[in-house]
């Protein structure tokens, strides 16, 4: 393979690929090609991956098409009218798990994730707990003008963990495990399952002493569909969205005087993805604008219809809060959502205080360009002090009878509490329930809420 690999001709340039023209690649004039092939078209040295879109991902150079395949074995050629009825998708970038890339103008060295996103090794330190004395040996350049491709994730790796798309062993077991993308390692079973999925041996990474290996997931025993398609390393996910549009809502929350200690909506953004597509977000960075303290700004967290996405974060000394989405964001193709950012100030403090998004890099996608008139900033808000806030207290109220139920039983009381105002009327909006227990969510349905005897809202199942 190394050989084959020395006698490749390579010519990259913008927009084009890797010549394969000494390359012996089975001729089939009339071939129908389907997806998940290998194409080319006789007497054009590119060669396309066919995703389940009916469209063909470029491979830019020969370092990003070993990362996928270990040969051109199974590359069909089509007759040119064939080729040109698939639409081109985008580039496809290195395979996660595989390099680190970087770029010749940039010193900094990343490693791949799912999705072409990239995240940042910091220290040489680092680079070498993870991946051993000759991590440098890993490191490829990617040309400047296919860099564009990737999408820097927000962070950077740390000695602990290995990124997403990795598969590493301990030195004193012969068991390979995939790291995906939710942290968890995934055994491979066999050598077949190894193969199925185009692992090549030579990406292994036998981990350092002291390592320990994350929880585990679901073993690998065959081919796995988001491992082999290779476009899902194309600059996003095959199928979304190209683009999302960012504006501030025309009902985002007014200026005026807040009080410290209680939550309040500081923005309101309106996120709407292209027609071609839905559009994934996985990470935003808010800013904090006005000259007060920005870390008085706390418990902030984005709500959708009410209902409250990811987890809080504090704004920072820089001025900025970071949410990276472990379930993203969805925003269907053609359709608008719209998210609440509701922040607390803390108590006693004082000053003017706004919330809003710098620039569209501060929004990462899965794939889809963000644009937008940025920065978008919410109006300023006045903190005013020593004001008494309605409050709500829930209690936990006993359940009577047995806590054990019957399958197929109805009327089964799953839960009860009950709320407290003070200092002055509360509008209770909306709540989040929890399946607490160790039983699948799918027995239970048909939930309905009362108060005091009265049905306020039925018909609910849980989800996720």
């Amino acid at each position: 393979m190394k050989d084959l690999r020395k006698a490749l001709i390579v010519s990259v340039m913008t927009m084009t690929v890797f010549s394969m023209s000494m390359i012996a690649v089975p001729f089939q004039a009339d071939a129908a090609a389907q997806a998940g092939d290998l194409i080319k078209m006789d007497g054009l040295s590119s060669v396309y991956f066919l995703g389940g879109d009916d469209k063909r991902y470029v491979f830019p150079n020969e370092s990003t098409y070993f990362s996928w395949y270990s040969d051109f074995s199974g590359v069909v050629t089509v007759p040119q009218s064939e080729l040109e009825s698939y639409p081109l998708g985008a580039n496809v970038t290195v395979r996660p798990g595989t390099e680190l890339v970087k770029i010749t103008t940039d010193p900094k060295v990343y490693a791949v994730l799912p999705g072409g996103d990239l995240k940042w090794v910091p220290s040489e330190d680092v680079a070498k707990a993870l991946w051993g004395d000759d991590w440098a040996m890993r490191v490829i350049d990617v040309p400047d003008a296919f860099f564009t491709n990737y999408t820097i994730a927000s962070g950077q790796l740390t000695e602990d963990a290995y990124p997403a798309g990795s598969l590493v062993k301990m030195a004193d077991a012969p068991d390979v495990y995939y790291i995906a993308e939710d942290g968890k390692a995934r055994k491979v079973t066999s050598e077949a399952a190894f193969l199925a999925n185009r692992f090549q041996w030579d990406d292994i990474i036998v981990a350092q002493t002291g390592f320990t290996l994350p929880t585990m997931g679901d073993d690998i025993t065959g081919a796995v569909a988001g491992l082999i398609d290779t476009s899902e390393g194309a600059g996003g996910t095959p199928g979304a969205g190209t683009g999302l549009t960012v504006s501030i809502a025309g009902d985002t929350p007014a200026a005026g005087n807040i009080p410290d200690g209680s939550p309040v909506d500081f923005l309101k953004i309106n996120l709407t993805a292209s027609n071609d597509g839905a559009v994934n977000v996985s990470s935003m960075r808010l800013k904090s604008y006005d000259l007060s303290l920005a870390t008085n700004l706390t418990n902030i967290a984005f709500y959708d219809n009410g209902v409250k996405v990811g987890t809080s974060k504090n704004m920072t000394s820089d001025r900025e809060a970071i949410f990276n989405f472990a379930t993203p964001i969805k925003v269907e193709a053609g359709s608008t959502k719209s998210l609440m950012v509701r922040a607390t100030i803390a108590a006693l403090a004082t000053g003017n205080y706004a919330i809003g998004i710098e620039k569209a890099a501060d929004i990462i996608t899965n794939g889809a360009v963000v644009s937008g008139a940025f920065p978008i900033i919410g109006n300023s808000k006045s903190v005013v002090t020593g004001v008494n806030i309605g409050a709500v207290t829930m209690t936990a109220a006993t359940l009577d009878g047995s806590a054990t139920a019957k399958f197929g039983e109805d009327n089964v009381l799953l839960a009860a509490f009950s709320l407290r105002a003070t200092n002055e009327d509360v509008l209770w909006q909306s709540v989040s329930l929890r399946n607490g227990g160790s039983s699948n969510t799918e027995i239970i349905d048909n939930m309905r809420m009362e108060i005091n005897g009265d049905i306020v809202v039925e018909g609910v199942g849980l989800t996720d």
